[in-house]
C-alpha cells in the first residue's frame, strides 16, 4: 500500500514548486486556482519571495497547500498509483483532504486562507523543538511550567515540539537540560500552534468548516488529533477544527498507517522533513519524495516499475 503524504508550515522556502508550475500547466493551474480563491499573488511570492512575505502564515499556508496538490496531480498523470491512504502534518492535512477528493482546490484554498489569517491574529506566542526527551517526560514539564505550555507535535521518537508564551517556552528550555533534553531549538513561528492559545482562533475556522462544501472521499485520510484512519467526509470539520488547539500526533499516523499495510510513503510539495520523520519511526518503511520535475519522474517510475499498485 502506498500513503501519500504532505508537509506542514515551516517547509516552505523562495522558489519552492518553481520548475514543477513552469513544467506541467496541471501544476500551474492549481497554483492559479489557489491564487483567484484566495486573492494572494502566489506564484510570485513561491518563486519571487521576498521570503519575509512568504513565510507569513496565510501565505505559507497557502503556498504550501498549491505545491502540494499540484505534485500529487502530477504524480498521478505521470502514471504512479492513486494513495491508498493520505496524511499531513498540521496544514498539510488540508492538503491531504483535498487529494483524497473531500474538496475542490478553490474550497482548500478558501478554508486554508481563514485558518491562516485566524492563526497570526491569535494571541501571542511560540514554540520549540526538543530533542532527546521521552515523551512523558517532556508533558510532566510543560505541566510543572508556570504558564501555559504543552506538547505540541509528537514528530518522531526523541523528537517533539513544544508551544506556548514565551516565558513558558524559556522555563522548559532551561529545566529541560537537566531532565534529559539533549536540546531545545527556537522555532521561527508567528505564534503558539496546536496550543490552547490557538482557542481564540477557532470561531472563524469553525464557521468556515462548517459551511466548507465536504465532498466523499476517495481514500482514508489519518487525523492528527487522533492518528485515526477517517473515511467519513461528514467527520472532516470535527477533526480538522480540533487540531488547530491541539496537538499533532504524527507518530501515531505514521504508525497507523503502516497498521493499515502501508509500507510506501511518498512525500509531496516542498522539501522533505516528513520523509526523516518517517524514517526514525519506521526504519523498515520505504520512504521516497517528490517536488522538482526530476524528481517527480523519479518516484512516478519507482512506483510503476515497483508494481506497488498490484
Amino acid at each position: 500500500m502506498i500513503a501519500y503524504v504532505f508537509p506542514g508550515q515551516g517547509a516552505q522556502f523562495v522558489g519552492m514548486g518553481g520548475e514543477m508550475f513552469a513544467a506541467w500547466s496541471e501544476a500551474h493551474a492549481v497554483a492559479q486556482e489557489v491564487a483567484e480563491a484566495s486573492g494572494v499573488d502566489l506564484l510570485r511570492l513561491m518563486t519571487e519571495g521576498p521570503p519575509d512575505a512568504l513565510t507569513m502564515t496565510r501565505h505559507a499556508q497557502l503556498a504550501l497547500l498549491a505545491c502540494g496538490v499540484a505534485a500529487a496531480r502530477v504524480l498521478r498523470s505521470l502514471g504512479a498509483p492513486a494513495p491508498d491512504v493520505v496524511a499531513g502534518h498540521s496544514l498539510g492535512e488540508y492538503t491531504a483532504v483535498q487529494v483524497a477528493g473531500g474538496l475542490e482546490v478553490a474550497a482548500a484554498a478558501r478554508l486554508v486562507s481563514v485558518r491562516g489569517q485566524a492563526m497570526a491574529e491569535a494571541p501571542a506566542g511560540t514554540m520549540a523543538a526538543v530533542l532527546g526527551m521521552e515523551d512523558a517526560a517532556l508533558e510532566q514539564l510543560c505541566r510543572e511550567a508556570p504558564p501555559t505550555v504543552v506538547l505540541a507535535n509528537r514528530n518522531a521518537p526523541g523528537q517533539s515540539v513544544i508551544s506556548g508564551t514565551a516565558e513558558g517556552i524559556a522555563w522548559v528550555a532551561r529545566e529541560g537540560a537537566g531532565r534529559g533534553a539533549r536540546r531545545v531549538l527556537p522555532l521561527q513561528v508567528s505564534g503558539a500552534f496546536h496550543s490552547p492559545l490557538m482557542a481564540g482562533a477557532l470561531a472563524p475556522l469553525s464557521r468556515a468548516l462548517a459551511q466548507a462544501p465536504w465532498q466523499p472521499l476517495g481514500c482514508p485520510v489519518v487525523h492528527n488529533v487522533d492518528a485515526a484512519a477517517n473515511t467519513d467526509a461528514a467527520q472532516l470539520a470535527d477533526r480538522l477544527g480540533r487540531q488547530l488547539a491541539a496537538g499533532v500526533d504524527w507518530v501515531g499516523c505514521v504508525r497507523t498507517m503502516s497498521a493499515m499495510g502501508v509500507t510506501t510513503f511518498v512525500e509531496l510539495g516542498a522539501g522533505k522533513t516528513l520523509s526523516g520523520l518517517i524514517r526514525k519511526i519506521l526504519p523498515e518503511a520505504r520512504v521516497l519524495s517528490a517536488a522538482t520535475p526530476g524528481e517527480l519522474r523519479a518516484v512516478a517510475a519507482a512506483l510503476t516499475g515497483a508494481g506497488v499498485a498490484a
